[in-house]
């Protein structure tokens, strides 16, 4: 099912399934988690205040609602989000820490030999995808170029002049 996490109801559906899921996960379920007075951790590997910290904090809300708990966005900024990554694979695992994590940072810290990761992917379970953040390529509007093919040529045609 596609959901799109724009609309209020998108917003909604996301919180719904990652509260479904954290319920389903615990080994009680919902009468033992969460349990009274314990907060939930969401690891963001990045600095307050960037994309990935607004949707988590987006998220936390919704949960807190949902859950009844309090849900703690924990910066833990560093090595392109590895520090969190590191992190997340060293709690309990019992559902009260997650980590918002992004792509694809989360992929290439232990792809690359050099970065000495911990984990692997096989140490993550995906819950939900709560937030689309797209990357684009634009040119000023009065710009000879009109498509992407048009600026490839033209970097093509004059190495080193076209600068991003």
């Amino acid at each position: 099912m596609a959901v799109n996490i724009f609309s209020h109801r998108g917003r909604i559906a996301a919180v719904l399934m990652v509260a479904a899921l954290l319920w389903a996960a615990s080994p009680g379920g919902a009468a033992d988690f969460p349990q009274k007075g314990k907060a939930i951790q969401v690891l963001v590997g990045f600095a307050a205040g960037g994309s990935s910290d607004a949707g988590a904090r987006i998220l936390a809300s919704g949960l807190e609602k949902e859950l009844g708990a309090s849900v703690l966005v924990v910066n833990k900024p560093g090595a392109s989000g590895q520090i969190a990554y590191t992190a997340l694979t060293q709690a309990k695992p019992d559902g009260y820490t997650l980590v918002n994590t992004n792509f694809p940072s989360s992929i290439i810290s232990y792809l690359d030999p050099a970065r000495k990761a911990t984990y692997t992917r096989k140490s993550f379970e995906v819950l939900a995808l709560h937030v689309i953040d797209p990357g684009l390529i634009a040119v000023k509007a009065d710009s000879p170029h009109k498509t992407l093919k048009d600026l490839v040529e033209a970097a093509k045609a004059n190495p080193k002049k076209v600068k991003i």
